[in-house]
């Protein structure tokens, strides 16, 4: 059930696991609720580090088991859905790859690893269409917006940082680059004035 994204019921279980047995299956059992509770504050605290992004201008360091994971989320909060998805679901079989198995037993990995899983699940209807052809239209008025006079300088730096950071690595988008890029430099000189 965590693996699937359904955390109530798996909260369930794992209660019912906690009245029934004893010693260390009791603290799985509450270990995994915590978690589950703790669910809403790790995306929070994603939230906050984007914040500090369009407030900054630099990413924020951060353990490289988790970038990819942040840039998915990132991706979504973009607005890239079926990017987004694909990087979750990328995340997600790396994570169940690890032949240490962090994501069981590493509290922050296993936040990372149920984020995963609890975003395939809420994204997987918000697809529609060629995800190519919204793809380039987000991407094209997220770079209208950033140029615009009538949007915030840190907004419009924000959208270039997000821009490049999701698709840097994506086919096909090198012109939205480059035109993020020029549009950044010439945000970051009237910051600088």
């Amino acid at each position: 059930m965590e693996t699937e994204g359904k955390f109530d019921e798996a909260d369930k279980a794992w209660a019912l696991i906690a009245q029934n047995y004893k010693g260390r299956w009791v603290v799985l059992a509450n270990n995994r609720r915590m978690l589950f509770a703790a669910q809403q504050k790790f995306e929070d605290l994603w939230v906050d580090l984007l914040r500090s992004i369009r407030d900054s201008g630099t990413d924020p360091d951060m353990p490289d088991t988790m970038v990819p994971t942040f840039l998915a989320f990132r991706t979504e909060v973009f607005g890239d859905n079926a990017l987004a998805i694909a990087r979750y679901k990328e995340c997600k079989e790396k994570f169940e790859k690890d032949t240490d198995r962090a994501c069981m037993f590493d509290p922050a990995l296993r936040q990372a690893y149920l984020l995963c899983n609890r975003k395939i699940k809420e994204l997987a209807g918000l697809v529609k269409g060629d995800p190519e052809a919204e793809r380039n239209k987000l991407i094209e008025s997220m770079l209208a917006k950033a140029a615009s006079p009538a949007v915030l300088l840190l907004d419009g730096r924000f959208i270039c940082l997000n821009l490049i950071a999701v698709y840097s690595n994506q086919p096909g988008t090198k012109k939205y680059l480059d035109n993020a890029g020029i549009i950044l430099k010439k945000i970051n000189a009237e910051l600088k004035r």
